[in-house]
């Protein structure tokens, strides 16, 4: 029986455990299912309070895209109009549909959807008015605020809709939180019976051994279901305290969070994870509103021992001491008969909430306070928000932006091309960024850097459009004054290169007439008094010129014009030519100019052989110039360790610097003093100018000095190799060992000649006098070891090298001993002189390091790379068969050209313009033109280009530019315009010359050139051969011309010449070819006496034309003759 109740009873209470967990999971089930209905509510009561705000707002922005319509009858402003309908249409679907699923708000949204479609009507009818009746009509209409009243109602309802739906939104809000109340209130009370459940079990096994047993899996199989729903939250803090506060449950994800472990947690009390001023705080403002002092675990525990529940955020204090915020749910846990057995608090970490709001108020604070204007838009463009930037820089308000795009302070002054580019920059989800030029609220204009960026959603489209923009108005004023000044500036250089420009062709045009006349005359037979007066102002023409080259010099570097060039170069060749120009200079005022480069220096670089030349003639001609005398020496040396970075230094014995002006020296305009300005004449730009060009060059320029005692002027330049290779030096093997003795009383010459000596490994001693040379020759004339050659400067005190080379010649012991003779008077001696002195060889001062070889190896009787006493040039015969038109302006400079080429042996004639020069070479087939540049009616430029274009692909006459215009890019300028040549005025008679020679010669370099070409490496005889054959041809057809020109047989002559004619300029020789050409044009005249004069000039070329014809066969370059 009693087993049968003891069935009975496990029966029951079975059956009562299933109905309990049954009802209890109901009613968790109802509550969840309340709990999520009541939060979709939320949802749907929310989106229909945004859809009433929307439907007022879409109402707003279709009544403001119609007044732009009226007021501007631009069809444009029906675009944002027909949007704000469709989208409002949407919105009152989308508000019906809201009511479908939570019906309510019935006749609410009727009379919004009434309001709204009698607002469409009146719309439609103000627009069809405006465009049937026009602006006045629909204004009226507008005027009677008809629409505006309908708005008013619209307002009105869409605000009383979403009143009551914020209503309704606060109620469903309780009934979620109740909801979810209730779902914690039965997960405690699940809590409850399971350890009530648990309780029981225990006192049921106290009864049998079996009961016990099975009480005690019972417990341990609900142990571990509780402590697996426990361990589950591991987001969740749980921890459960007894009534006074002591801790008797502390999960995983209380230990996750608080880095406590349950052992070291029961027992203790909640106040470890909190902080004490957080808990103070707590229990002053719990004892003030409860009129009652309230603390310790009180604090925590209020609500709940009344029965409720309390949520707070707290800060929680990890076991490491960081803290961090929370959540904190605390409620009341109780027995089954309802008495308060404990508490249970839920806690979530909620730091990265409180991080996002926390960088949200940082991001709306910075863009509030931002100094630049930010503004945000939909896809479509229309503004959503702007900050008080915007509104500060544009001067509209909130309203009146409100359904406006950007386009509002648009200035209409950008190009299009800047909006398309702008709009498919961002279409295509790339950021912008460029200047804008808008509008202001009062019409002022202002710029904007702007920086636009598209704002995606997850799935990659464009939600959004954010612009960043900086007021650049103050900038761009400051570009705007800063292109000005630098127009004003441009325009100024350009006045002043045009004024420099026309005053050198000024000056130089009469610098012409004065400097070749005054050539020309110094060239006929004079008195000393006229000579000396010519040579004056020939003198003073050559310093004014001077002047003017420096001038245009500093201007080229002032204005950053003047370009360095890098060519190879012979180094050694160029500083001994610029010391030869200089040489008549020094020589004229009794100084010894001496010029010494060190045998280690690299004889062949690359730079700019031009600008070195230029700095070495300002130094060397300033140390002539300031010295009365003594002497002047260049010195040329390599830098220790860099072969190619060299040292020019030039050392005087004029009159010094004092140290106080030194400084200041190389300044623009400056020179020592006053005083010396006077004396010496000057622009002050020479040295300036060196220390420009020394530095664009990559050096460096000095001096040191010493007043009364002299100057060295130095400066250092880099210089690379030349990129050719460099041809063997010569080692002075036929010289080497040969005894030579150096008479000179200047230590600067001996010094330089013994280097040379040195170099080529010759035994040489020197003496600084005459007296002490004869003793030196005297003492080893007897001996076995003799001089065998004594290098003799002329100008020596008591006795000169004159005399000392006499008394050598009259003493029988000297006679063998060979004699060089240096000079520094500025001519070379007479054979005569040298022969009655017994003199072998005569060299100028400065001595040139090839000359001096050379004369060396004369002396003794060796080879020699050139002829070592240079002889007088014969004057020049007339050259009857090459005549030259003369196109110049100026009748002072055509009778300057045209002497100038008669002292050469030309024939010219005169043109004064470009059309005269076409003229003139429609009569005569003229070998080359000197063009000027400048002249009335037609330039030379104009006349060039005629003079190609008519010519075309038949001849090519030479044409060289002889202008006045001498600044950088002239010459290029005259190149590219088709000249062949340029010749700066004033023209130098030299300058003249070598520029015709270039065309004035036998043989055609050009046609030797193709010739080679053609017969290539594999035939090096070939141009031999054909040169062979022309010579064994040659003196036959010369008979043939003779004879029909003795029987004046013109059409025999005719057929001779143009025999001759042609195999000349097959060959190239041009003279012949064209002497044979003008006498077969005499020819077929019909007479033959007309080609007199032209059977002379050719009697007179063919034989040169041989000679230069078998040197150039023998592999001598051509010579002009």
């Amino acid at each position: 029986m009693k087993s049968r109740l003891t069935s009975f009873s496990a029966a029951a209470a079975a059956a009562l455990l299933i109905a309990l967990f049954s009802s209890l999971g109901w009613l968790l089930y109802q509550t969840v299912t309340q709990w999520r209905q009541a939060n979709a509510q939320i949802k749907r009561t929310e989106a229909s309070i945004q859809s009433a705000e929307q439907i007022y707002a879409l109402t707003l922005s279709a009544e403001s895209a119609m007044r732009r319509y009226v007021i501007t009858g631009d069809q444009a402003a029906l675009a944002p109009f027909s949007s704000a309908i469709n989208a409002l249409d949407r919105e009152l679907n989308l508000a019906s549909r809201f009511e479908q699923a939570a019906p309510g708000h019935h006749e609410e949204l009727e009379e919004i959807a009434a309001l709204a479609a009698r607002r469409k009507a009146h719309f439609q009818e103000t627009i069809l008015l405006r465009r049937s009746s026009g602006f006045d009509s629909a204004r009226v209409r507008t005027l009677t605020g008809a629409g505006s009243r309908i708005t008013d109602e619209l307002k009105a309802a869409t605000q009383a809709l979403s009143d009551r739906n914020r209503k309704d939104l606060a109620d469903w809000e309780f009934k979620a939180r109740s909801a979810a109340l209730h779902r914690n209130s039965l997960l405690t009370t699940a809590f409850l019976v399971l350890f009530l459940l648990v309780a029981a079990a225990l006192v049921a096994v106290l009864h049998t051994a079996r009961r016990r047993r099975l009480a005690e899996v019972g417990l341990a199989n609900a142990n571990a279901r509780l402590q697996g729903v426990l361990d589950s939250a591991t987001q969740l803090s749980i921890i459960a305290t007894d009534l006074e506060g002591r801790i008797t449950l502390f999960n995983s994800g209380a230990e996750k969070m608080l880095g406590y472990t349950a052992a070291e947690m029961l027992g203790r009390t909640p106040d470890i994870i909190h902080s004490v001023t957080e808990m103070e705080l707590r229990g002053a403002e719990l004892s003030e509103t409860l009129k009652r002092p309230v603390q310790g675990f009180d604090i925590f525990v209020q609500a709940a021992r009344q029965g409720g529940y309390e949520s707070r955020e707290w800060i929680y204090v990890r076991k490491n001491g960081s803290g961090f915020p929370v959540e904190l749910v605390v409620t009341g846990v109780k027995d089954h008969e309802g008495k308060l057995t404990g508490f249970l608090g839920l806690a979530t970490d909620i730091s990265a909430r409180k991080k996002s709001q926390q960088q949200m108020r940082k991001l709306s604070a910075a863009i509030k306070h931002s100094p630049t204007s930010i503004v945000i838009t939909d896809k479509e463009g229309l503004i959503e928000y702007a900050n008080p930037k915007f509104f500060e820089l544009t001067g509209y308000t909130e309203a009146e932006i409100a359904g406006q795009t950007p386009r509002l302070i648009s200035s209409g002054k950008m190009p299009k091309e800047i909006y398309k580019d702008l709009w498919d920059t961002l279409l295509s989800g790339r950021e912008w960024q460029g200047e804008l030029l808008n509008k202001k609220k009062n019409g002022e204009l202002f710029w904007e850097h702007a920086s636009i960026s598209p704002v995606k959603d997850p799935h990659g489209n464009i939600t959004h459009f954010v612009a960043v923009k900086m007021d650049i108005t103050d900038r761009k004023l400051a570009q705007r004054e800063l292109e000005k000044a630098r127009d004003t500036a441009l325009e100024l250089a350009r006045l002043k290169s045009e004024f420099l420009a026309n005053m050198s062709h000024e000056i130089r045009t009469p610098m012409n007439a004065i400097i070749g006349l005054t050539g020309l005359l110094l060239d006929t037979p004079l008195n000393a008094q006229q000579r000396d007066y010519v040579k004056t102002v020939n003198g003073a023409g050559e310093a004014l010129l001077d002047i003017i080259n420096d001038i245009l010099d500093f201007s080229k570097i002032e204005s950053g014009k003047l370009h360095i060039e890098k060519l190879d170069f012979d180094l050694r060749e160029t500083v001994e030519s610029t010391a030869d120009l200089l040489a008549p200079r020094a020589q004229s005022k009794g100084l010894e100019l001496a010029c010494l480069v060190e045998p280690e220096v690299p004889p062949h670089l690359r730079g700019d052989q031009g600008r070195l030349r230029q700095i070495l003639l300002n130094l060397l001609g300033n140390a002539i110039k300031f010295t009365a005398a003594g002497e002047v020496v260049l010195k040329v040396s390599s830098l220790a360790g860099d072969g190619h970075r060299l040292k020019f230094s030039i050392s005087d014995t004029g009159i010094g610097i004092p140290a106080e002006t030194q400084k200041n020296l190389f300044q623009v305009f400056t020179q020592a003093d006053s005083s010396t300005t006077r004396k010496y004449g000057g622009t002050g730009l020479g040295l300036s100018i060196s220390k420009k060009l020394a530095e664009l060059m990559g050096g460096e320029i000095g001096l040191e000095s010493e007043p009364g005692k002299g100057s060295t002027f130095w400066f250092v330049l880099p210089f690379e190799p030349a990129s050719a290779p460099a041809p063997a030096e010569r080692q002075g093997t036929e010289i080497s060992g040969v005894k030579t003795l150096i008479v000179d009383d200047n230590s600067a010459n001996r010094e330089i000649v013994s280097r040379y000596l040195a170099n080529w490994h010759m035994r040489f001693e020197t003496a600084a006098s005459a007296e002490e040379a004869l003793r030196r020759l005297r003492r080893d004339a007897g001996g076995p070891d003799p001089f065998r050659l004594a290098l003799l400067d002329m100008q020596m005190p008591v006795m000169d090298g004159l005399m000392l080379a006499r008394a050598m010649r009259d003493d029988g012991a000297l006679a063998g001993v060979r004699k060089v003779m240096m000079t520094s008077l500025g001519r070379d001696m007479a054979p005569e002189e040298l022969a009655e002195a017994a003199i072998a060889v005569c060299l100028s001062k400065p001595v040139r390091t090839s000359a001096l070889f050379n004369a060396l190896n004369s002396a003794l009787g060796g080879p020699a790379d050139e002829p070592a006493v240079p002889k007088a040039a014969a004057a020049r015969p007339r050259n009857p068969y090459f005549r030259v038109l003369v196109t110049e302006d100026n009748i002072v400079n055509q009778k300057v050209a045209v002497r100038q080429l008669e002292k050469l042996g030309y024939d010219s004639d005169v043109a004064a313009n470009g059309l005269e020069a076409l003229e003139a070479m429609k009569r005569w087939p003229y070998d080359l033109v000197l063009m000027d540049c400048q002249m009335p009616e037609m330039d030379g430029y104009q006349a060039t280009a005629e003079i190609r274009k008519a010519e075309q692909d038949q001849r090519h006459t030479p044409v060289v530019a002889m202008t006045a215009d001498a600044l950088q890019g002239d010459r290029e300028k005259c190149i590219a315009a088709g000249m062949d040549g340029y010749i700066p005025k004033p023209v130098r008679l030299e300058q003249l010359a070598e520029t015709l020679a270039q065309w004035d010669t036998p043989l055609s370099a050009s046609v030797l050139k193709e010739l080679g070409e053609l017969a290539g490496p594999e035939n090096p005889d070939f141009l031999k051969e054909i040169f062979a054959a022309y010579l064994k041809d040659l003196p036959g057809r010369l008979e043939a011309i003779r004879a029909a020109f003795a029987a004046g047989d013109a059409p025999a002559l005719q057929q001779a010449a143009h025999a001759l004619k042609g195999s000349s300029g097959n060959v190239g020789a041009l003279r012949l070819h064209k002497i044979c050409r003008l006498i077969e044009d005499s020819a077929k005249g019909g007479s033959a006496s007309g080609a007199g004069a032209l059977m002379v000039a050719l009697e007179a070329e063919a034989p040169n034309t041989r000679t230069v014809m078998e040197a150039a066969a023998s592999g001598a370059a051509p010579k002009a003759g």
